[in-house]
């Protein structure tokens, strides 16, 4: 028969592969609390949950007293279970696993994570009831730096934005804004999503004035294209339509152009055409709309009909990436005309000027124009030879500063003068 005391040595040394035979032998012929426990943890490690599920739940009905024990089937349930809980399952069959754990009284971190786990899901179904059943039972006090990988916040911050949409969604917008204003000193770095969520409970409480105070504040300085669709909206809702659809082609232009997010925006710049009687401007945005929806396998609703009422063709086969140059250049129009707008920003050939700021080591440096106008450009794309003070024949294009997280001028095709 297996030795006890060789198992428990390979297991602690984490040699599992050697140490789970001589569980599985142990708990077949002695049927001993250690051996079950010792089994439990090694087929938790190797993921073998088919065995470890049925097994978890004899021992700890065999051994309910027993720590080990019940440790494992704890873990056993929160691994075999909870995190293999599919996204699209029923929420009622992941909250009676969460209540299954809870039962058993888990310690602190594994409570923790067996919350968490049903507060995620319960905001991402909109189960606003179950979401603030279940948070009041977990305090931010207990709450560490602990860093969600999928969203990259702290499970503190989470809880206060799960609790601030619950509240919010059960119309108990007052104790929503109270919790955002009294303890902002928690989610500082997330303070814009906490002070959009103020802006939302303010419109719930119909205080539209101030929602717009909020979101003006937000889209200040540089701004998430989400949030000026956002203010955009609420501004148009207001009757204030030429300057929501302003921020309309703000959040258009704004970075990044990934189609398949700005698809609803798109609908609502094509919608406020039709008001500004473009029917053709229209139509473009709806056929881009269209195409996006399309080619993601997304519902068309009703773009199909706006397009048709408006005279535009429902069989034309539309490319994604023309369709957003004949928007860009529709938004280039509404821009106002003193506005620094780099949309379709044609390159600028034939500039001169040079070289400033070069140090050794640096990826980048500075054009500078006898104008006094000054743009980035990269060493790679200096001919080779090139110092500072150095004139150079240059084009300028569009290009993005991730840092400034803003479009920019980038200086290219440098040739020494």
């Amino acid at each position: 028969m297996a030795d006890s005391a060789k198992a428990n040595e390979l297991r602690k040394s984490g040699d599992i592969d050697s140490a789970l035979p001589m569980y599985k032998e142990l708990w077949d012929h002695s049927r001993d609390k250690f051996a079950a426990a010792g089994l439990l943890f090694c087929l938790r490690k190797k993921k073998l949950f088919a065995e470890a599920l049925p097994l978890a739940e004899e021992a700890y009905s065999e051994f309910p007293d027993f720590e080990w024990c019940k440790n494992e089937y704890i873990w056993t349930l929160i691994q075999g279970k909870l995190y293999t809980f599919p996204d699209n399952g029923q929420l009622t069959d992941l909250a009676n696993i969460v209540n299954k754990i809870v039962e058993l009284k888990p310690d602190e971190i594994a409570y923790k994570i067996t919350v968490f786990k049903l507060l995620k899901s319960a905001k991402k179904h909109g189960d606003w009831i179950l979401l603030n059943e279940w948070i009041t039972k977990l305090s931010p006090d207990i709450l560490t730096g602990y860093t969600d990988e999928e969203t990259g916040w702290t499970d503190k911050v989470l809880w206060y934005y799960y609790r601030v949409n619950g509240l919010i969604y059960s119309h108990n917008e007052e104790e929503a804004i109270r919790i955002i204003d009294e303890s902002c000193g928690e989610f500082y770095k997330q303070k814009k999503f906490f002070e959009r969520l103020k802006a939302k409970a303010f419109i719930s409480l119909e205080k539209f004035d101030s929602a717009l105070d909020v979101y003006k504040k937000l889209v200040s300085g540089r701004s998430d294209w989400w949030l000026l669709h956002e203010y955009g909206d609420l501004l148009i809702k207001q009757n204030k339509i030429e300057e929501g659809f302003n921020y309309l082609i703000k959040a258009a232009i704004a970075p990044p152009m990934k189609p398949e997010l700005k698809v609803t925006l798109f609908s609502d710049i094509g919608t406020i055409l039709v008001k500004f009687k473009s029917p053709e401007e229209a139509i473009k945005h709806f056929q881009l709309a269209k195409a996006v929806r399309a080619e993601q396998g997304w519902g068309l609703g009703d773009l199909n009909e706006k397009i048709e009422s408006l005279g535009g063709d429902l069989c034309r086969e539309s490319n994604i990436r023309t369709l957003i140059d004949k928007c860009q250049i529709i938004w280039q129009g509404f821009l106002p005309k003193d506005s620094h707008s780099l949309v379709n920003h044609k390159a600028m050939t034939g500039l001169k000027g040079k070289v400033t700021g070069l140090i050794e080591g640096r990826k980048f440096c500075f054009i500078k124009t006898e104008g006094n106008q000054s743009y980035f450009c990269s060493t790679s794309d200096l001919p080779d030879g090139t110092t500072n003070n150095q004139k150079v024949k240059f084009e300028v294009k569009q290009s993005f500063d991730k840092k400034k997280n803003k479009e920019t001028l980038k200086a290219v095709n440098l040739k020494r003068i």
